[in-house]
């Protein structure tokens, strides 16, 4: 039975054995197969190629982050070559290093024997057999990619261009397959340049903030799916959101919190489907834990907490008319009052105080005209004299206070 196995599993665990990740052993095959493939040099004479992070992260099943940061992880590791020219825009361009060969015990040779083909190989010639099935040899000679130039270009959403020359080949069938001859004078054309301007799309889906500090706990295909879930709400059902933020951060919460939110559903699709009922209903509420137990939630906590102090220094400036801090005026007006509100205050109590001490002296002196007394003598004299005292304390103070007042 023929070899129909799509990947080389010995060189692979190699790949595994070097990163310690499947999916950086992933990216790093895509990365050899991609250089082997391709026949474009820069000015130092090695082969490189080209892809944008973009198309590296669609065709490895990653995000475009986890791709930026494994290609930084390769080249600090000495396994690949990261170079940018510009052209149009500015392009990323790989290569693997010789470390990197060595490593997997691969021979930096030429693909094949044939002359003029410098396609690169990391294949050592005792792995090739005549049971070798086409899909295994992605690492090892692809004689397919001998009929042209293979340079992947990096896509410009805004302009199309094309500025390769490709070399038109003649090829021939027969009995052995096809056999491609060189390309000559005549049959070498240059493609023209054609450049048609495409209009900006604006982005499907809103990118929130909170996305950064969430990061890869959801894959970006998941947070699509809930923005056009929440997009759906909005334009089928009339639902407004006062903060979109805020919900998409809830909703990421009950997807990842499985224990605690809606225990026994395990499918995302099933669960979204629950929250969107919920909110269909009217009924979703902020999931229990958000503020108090995720580092997102209590972002959100201390903005509200944030938003709540304003309001409350916003209603103390209104109770003090209209400002926070008083002018110089204001205050020692507001000074003053309370200044003249204490010498009124003082003054009642002194006249209570004088209409006491008079209805003693009256007493008193009753008492004297029945039983004179020497004792209530000295005391009439005595009281006398006080009440005398406390009527001129009390002019001072009328007079004091009527000044203030004018």
């Amino acid at each position: 039975m023929s070899n129909i196995c799509s990947i080389h599993h010995s060189k692979f665990d190699t790949l595994f054995n070097l990163t310690g990740n499947y999916n950086q052993a992933t990216l790093l095959d895509k990365l050899i197969f991609w250089w082997q493939i391709s026949n474009y040099t820069l000015e130092d004479g090695r082969t490189w190629f080209t892809r944008s992070i973009t198309q590296i992260a669609e065709d490895s099943r990653l995000s475009e982050r986890s791709v930026t940061r494994y290609l930084k992880i390769f080249t600090d590791a000495g396994y690949i070559d990261k170079t940018t020219r510009l052209y149009k825009k500015k392009n990323l361009y790989i290569r693997v290093t010789e470390k990197l060969i060595s490593l997997i015990g691969g021979q930096a040779h030429l693909a094949g024997n044939q002359a003029g083909d410098s396609t690169p190989s990391l294949i050592n010639k005792s792995d090739i057999t005549q049971t070798q099935c086409a899909f295994s040899e992605q690492i090892g000679v692809t004689g397919h990619a001998n009929l042209a130039v293979s340079i992947y270009k990096e896509k410009d959403c805004n302009t199309s261009t094309n500025n390769t020359v490709r070399e038109l080949c003649s090829v021939t069938f027969g009995d052995n397959g096809f056999e491609e001859h060189a390309p000559t004078p005549e049959t070498c054309v240059e493609e023209p340049v054609v450049e048609t301007p495409k209009a900006t799309e604006p982005a499907k889906y809103p990118v929130y903030a909170v996305e950064q500090q969430i990061g890869e706990r959801l894959t970006e295909t998941t947070k699509n799916y809930i923005k056009g879930t929440m997009r759906n709400l909005s334009t089928q059902y009339q639902l407004q959101f006062s903060n979109p933020e805020q919900v998409f951060s809830e909703i990421i919460f009950s997807l990842l919190n499985t224990d605690k939110q809606f225990p026994g559903v395990q499918d995302t699709h099933h669960r979204m489907n629950l929250i969107a009922k919920l909110m269909r209903e009217k009924r979703w509420c902020t999931p229990k834990g958000f503020y108090n137990h995720w580092d997102v939630g209590q972002s959100f906590k201390a903005k509200q907490e944030q938003q709540a102090t304003q309001v409350s220094k916003l209603k103390r400036q209104e109770s003090r008319g209209g400002t926070l801090y008083p002018s110089e005026a204001k205050a020692c007006k507001y000074t003053q009052t309370i200044a003249l509100n204490a010498q009124a205050q003082a003054c009642q109590e002194l006249r209570a105080l004088i209409s006491t001490e008079t209805r003693y002296l009256n007493t008193m002196e009753a008492q004297y005209k029945r039983q004179p007394n020497p004792m209530n003598e000295r005391v009439i004299e005595s009281t006398a004299i006080k009440l005398a005292k406390l009527h001129d304390q009390l002019g001072a103070m009328e007079m004091k206070i009527q000044q203030k007042a004018a």
